[in-house]
């Protein structure tokens, strides 16, 4: 048993930012709306990356996207999407189509 836990942790070990997710987050049961919309967005970014990647990003989406904060984020404007969707890859990974994906199915 140690060893399949062992195993679990492999992926996670070591990185501050996935140890706190694995730790707090992950598998947890959160009826947040506001939570579940950074996740709905996160997941939607994550195509094709890994989830490191990600979380490693979640400070720079949370800013960049009002904490998540629903109701900021239907005020969003046009120009204000625009902006995320010309921003550079260092600071959140925007895909034009997917951040006005995200806006338009709140």
């Amino acid at each position: 048993m140690e060893r399949e836990k062992n195993k679990c942790r492999a992926w996670y070990e070591g990185d501050p930012i996935l140890e706190e997710y694995h730790d707090n987050e992950w598998y947890k049961v959160n009826h947040d709306d506001n939570f579940q919309l950074e996740m709905l967005c996160l997941e939607g970014a994550s195509v094709g990356l890994s989830w490191k990647t990600i979380l490693h990003k979640r400070a720079n989406y949370r800013a960049a996207f009002h904490d998540f904060q629903i109701d900021a984020c239907s005020e969003m404007t046009d120009e204000e999407l625009e902006i995320l969707c010309w921003i550079q890859e260092s600071y959140v990974i925007a895909v034009r189509y997917s951040v006005c994906a995200r806006m338009h199915r709140q």
